[in-house]
């Protein structure tokens, strides 16, 4: 999932510089907004799959009402317990992997959206021309480094 993100997000990244290089500001702020809506994707599918995962677990979770102990002589009930202690530890590792990629991929987001911001910004001074010779060249390098 990371590393589909991390495709599309290298591949946004050059669109957007693209846009800003013919200085469509509207494609670009376009851009940074599929850029939102695919991290949102990601994480929605994620949650998915932990739904899943908890499914799956739940359905294997079963009680034969008509037998009190199983083949090992063990009591159904701890059987459930184990069983149930299984779904819980399934669900919260889902959960805390969830959770560990929200986190790793919010500040990533951030990022791109307050550096496409600043550049666009920048970008408007050069079509102003506003900048000079040497505010352009670290502008395009900054572009380039986008």
């Amino acid at each position: 999932m990371a590393g589909e993100f991390e495709k599309q997000l290298v591949g946004k990244a050059n669109e957007l510089i693209d846009q800003l290089e013919s200085g469509d500001s509207q494609a670009a702020m376009e851009t940074i907004e599929k850029l939102y809506q695919a991290r949102d994707f990601g994480l929605y599918q994620e949650m998915g799959k932990l739904t899943r995962q908890v499914h799956n677990a739940i359905n294997h979770f079963h009680i034969s009402e008509d037998d009190e102990l199983n083949e090992t002589g063990e009591s159904k009930i701890v059987d459930a317990k184990d069983r149930l202690q299984y779904v819980i530890d399934l669900t919260e590792n889902a959960a805390n992997k969830t959770m560990d990629m929200v986190e790793e991929t919010v500040p990533i987001a951030k990022e791109v959206g307050e550096t496409a911001k600043r550049l666009q910004s920048e970008w408007q001074r050069l079509m102003r021309r506003e900048l000079s010779p040497d505010e352009f060249r670290n502008l395009y390098k900054e572009i380039d480094t986008f």
